[in-house]
Parts: C-alpha cells; structure tokens; sequence
C-alpha cells in the first residue's frame, strides 16, 4: 500500500492563483552578499561573496550571516513568469519594476520579455545539530512565534534562474531509482519527489557574456526518511496559503489568475531572512533518515 495518497494533496501540484494584500511573509530570503558592508550600531559586517539571510530587509536579526554554504529541507520549488522594465527612482538611479506577471508558468507569454524565474522555498537546517532551526524569538508581525520553524527561500531569476532548473534536473536524477512512496506517477514526480533529499546550497561563479555572476549551487544530497518526507507533504500542503500570500505577485479578490498588467494590483516581494552556525558536513549518502518535523 502506498505511503502517501495523492488524492489529499491536490493543491501542491498546482497551486492557485487567489492573494489577499501584502504583508511580511513567514519565508526569509537567503541572498549572495555583493559588497562589505557594516552595521555602525552592532558592528555586524557582511562579507562580499557569502550568503546572509534577515529577518527584515532593514534593522532585522541575522539568520544566516556570512556562510558559504546553506542546508534546507525543500518546501517548494515553483516556476512562474515576470516581466520587467528598468525606471529611475527618486535619486535617478535605475530600478527595475515588475509590470506583469503570471503565476502560472503555462499561461502564454505576453512579450518576449516575459522571462522565467523560480522560487525555492524550505525549512533551514542546522548541520551541528542535524536538526531544523528554530526561530528564538517572536516575529509578530509575520505571525511567526518563538521556537517556529524557520523557512527560507532562494529567488532564481535572470542568470540565477537556471539554478532553480538545475536543482530540479538533479532531484530528477537522484529520485528515478527510488522506490515510489505514492501510489501516483506523476504526483510522486511533481509532489513527492522534490521532497525526498536534504539540499546543500553553495556559491559557484558562472561567466556571462557580459561579466561573471555569483549564483547559487543546490545539490540534492542525504535521503530522508519516508516518514519524514509524509510529514513534509503535509507540512506544505499546509502552508500553500502562505507560500502563495508571500510570492503570488498577481494582488486580486477574486478570479482565476494568468498576467496582469501595471494597473492591475501587482507588487514585488522583498525577502527577509535565515539561520546560524552552518559549518559542519552532513554526508552525501542515499541513507535515509528520519527527522522531527
């Protein structure tokens, strides 16, 4: 008998499209540090070339601080499209502003400069203590308590979205000599499937035609227990709502979704935040263990 029934779980192979107005999410972006930067009043620096992670864009606390490399357990990968267009803020300097949109990933192209991005999105892992980081204090206003698993996110557009396609790809391969834990095909191929290994996230630079970028580098590494990856289906079966309430940028009270344009209610999302003391290895091995979700 199969683990997991497919039937239960309708939303995690596509997502809907429905958004409420924005507030802080409970996923925290994990972004590649550009330049060195100081906080004066803590004295905080940001090393140039490694990954941080806050629990707000401004005056937030540090989840992950200088680390070369982030362990997660998958949540969500979604592919959607964007298009944006380059305009001068305040101070005349160059931005770019999201125009349209379509969370839907098979919804047709409007332009040419409609381009494809990917979110990955999961719970943060501490690799001393093998087990998910917890938040050590209270973030009201994402509705988030003290001792609340943390999530975070990657954002892979432009050079970087081929990452989120790699990452993909990867799990594909790793996942096709496994037994199925379901007892459908094609929803142990989108659902079940990019849940199944712990992901290891480093920095590798790729040349372009124009200079070279700082990407990110996701390997699927250990295998999880097949109690644990349940759990994890479920965890995000639950949490589709907010997923979708933090990365659906089409803003609407109702209606069934595709591209909108500028006057139709879109936003661009911020991220905020990651974790701690990501130093030690956990083993590239097909050893599957079970985790405390």
């Amino acid at each position: 008998m199969a683990l997991i029934k497919s039937a239960g779980y309708d939303g995690l192979s596509e997502l809907s499209t429905d958004t409420a107005s924005r507030k802080p999410g409970k996923f925290f972006n994990v972004f590649i540090c550009g330049e060195l930067r100081k906080d004066e009043k803590t004295g905080t620096t940001q090393k140039p070339g490694t990954m941080q992670c806050t629990t707000a864009f401004t005056g937030g606390d540090f989840l992950i601080n200088n680390q070369d490399e982030v362990w997660f357990i998958p949540l969500f990968i979604k592919k959607y499209w964007a298009r944006y267009q380059t305009v001068k803020d305040n101070n005349g300097k160059d931005y770019e502003r999201l125009i349209e949109f379509s969370w839907d990933e098979k919804a047709a192209k409007t332009s040419p400069d409609c381009k494809f991005e990917y979110v990955v999105a999961g719970y943060l892992w501490n690799t001393e203590t093998k087990s998910i980081v917890k938040h050590p204090k209270a973030l009201e206003e994402n509705g988030i308590a003290e001792g609340d698993s943390v999530m975070v996110f990657f954002k892979c557009a432009k050079t970087r979205c081929g990452c989120g396609m790699d990452l993909l790809n990867r799990i594909a391969d790793k996942a096709k000599a496994l037994p199925p834990l379901s007892d459908n095909p094609e929803f142990e191929r989108t659902v079940v499937a990019i849940r199944r290994f712990l992901i290891k996230t480093t920095i590798v630079i790729k040349p372009t035609a124009h200079r070279s970028v700082a990407v990110y580098d996701f390997v699927p590494t250990t295998l999880l227990g097949d109690k644990t990856v349940a759990d994890i289906i479920e965890k995000a079966n639950a949490l589709t709502k907010d997923f979708e309430y933090q990365f659906n940028k089409v803003v609407r009270t109702g209606g069934t979704g595709g591209a909108k344009t500028e006057g139709s209610g879109l936003e661009t999302f911020d991220g905020a935040a990651s974790d701690n003391n990501q130093v030690s290895d956990v083993p590239d091995s097909s050893t599957n263990f079970e985790i405390d979700i």
